[in-house]
Parts: C-alpha cells; structure tokens; sequence
C-alpha cells in the first residue's frame, strides 16, 4: 500500500501454525520465506528434542539474542515459560513488538538494549529480573543469531553458562572461531544448513550445543 512503510509476510510452520510478520522497509529481513519456514520449523524440532531428551524448555526459560524483529521468537516462545528477547535496532525492537502482539505471544518480552551490554549486566548480577514486574528468569537455553562477525568475548562468556545453545550463523569463519572456545564446555548434538542465497557461496549453519555432561531424561 502506497504510504505505508511496511509489507505484511506470512510465514507456515511445518506444525500447521500460521505466523504473520510485519517487514519493516529499510530494516534487516530473512530474504527467502521458504528457507525461512524450514529454518523455523528446524528450531521448533530442534527445542522438541531439547526438551525431550533433557527437559531444559518446558522447565526454564529462552535468552534470546540478536532478535532482529521477532522472527524466531514468535515461533519458539510457545515451547518455554517465557523467552527475554534482546534487539539493539529500535525500529526492530518495535517490529518485533509488533509481530508478538499481533501472532498472539503473550510469554515474550523484547529489550531494546546491545546484546554485548546485556550480557556484561547479566555476568554481572548473576540474574535477570524484569525493570518493570521483577520478575526472574531462569534460563536454560540460549539462541543466538549474531552478525558476520559472530560473538564478542563477553557474549561467548555468558551463553557457555546455560545448558543448551543454539547458534545461526551467516559467516563461516566467525562461527569456526567460536567454536573453538563453546566445544570446550558443550558439544553439537544437531545441526543443518539452510541455503537462503542460492546459488551463491553463502550458506547459513544452525548448531544445538548442549552442555557436556547434562543429565538425560530418565538417567
């Protein structure tokens, strides 16, 4: 629509769930809906499995960092208690706001705040309460879907910290880097790639880390 700053996306999970996007123009955006959807439905897989082998969703909460405008969020809140997602991009911040209220996620909440800083508060303090209800969260499990040039010490820090980690990475050689410090406290249990660039060098990698050592289900 003429006037309008947006586009409206529509998105179909392989569990038959609908989720509608509000694209913002001039702001990041997965570029391939149909890559975006497998992605999507990996992750929700991926939290099923989680949960089932170790019981780390149902039982704690999702950190979300480099939320972007709630792409992920929205699909996976309906596998935790509640999820903190964290977004340096005001007009993502806003999207992302959007795009919860509008598919219905009431257990999500969105801070606009860089992920870098955030994690230093978070080391800091030990804990994360909620400025507004002081409410805690507990969690568990870690997403993260950072830039190029993948995470900084300080976030490397903190995620090595939960139990299960879940990284998107678009640069190859960032993600190698990492690697090296998180495979010496967790280690790959699922991956895929997803080719959002076809026909182009680019590929983007999604790893499941979980801690070394966690207790199964029923062990």
């Amino acid at each position: 629509t003429v006037g309008r700053d947006y586009v409206t996306e529509v998105l179909h999970l392989p569990d038959g769930r609908r989720l509608s996007y509000r694209q913002r123009v001039g702001s990041f955006s997965n570029p391939n809906a149909r890559i975006n959807q497998d992605c999507l439905g990996w992750l929700c897989e991926t939290m099923q499995r989680l949960d089932a082998e170790f019981g780390v969703c149902q039982s704690g909460d999702l950190l979300e960092l480099y939320c972007g405008n709630g792409n992920h969020t929205c699909a996976l809140a309906l596998h935790f208690r509640k999820v903190l997602a964290v977004e340096l991009n005001k007009t993502l911040v806003e999207a992302a706001s959007h795009n919860l209220a509008q598919n219905g996620v009431t257990n999500a909440r969105v801070v606009a705040m860089d992920s870098g800083k955030f994690c230093f508060r978070v080391l800091r303090a030990q804990v994360w309460k909620d400025p507004a209800t002081q409410e805690e969260y507990c969690f568990r499990v870690v997403l993260v879907d950072p830039p190029r040039q993948g995470l900084d010490a300080t976030t490397l820090k903190l995620v090595q910290r939960y139990d299960a980690i879940v990284y998107i990475s678009c640069g190859a050689e960032a993600l190698q880097g990492n690697l090296r410090e998180l495979i010496q406290t967790h280690e790959v249990a699922h991956a895929a790639f997803f080719d959002h660039f076809a026909y182009t060098p680019h590929i983007e990698t999604a790893l499941c880390l979980v801690r070394r050592g966690l207790t199964r289900n029923g062990a």
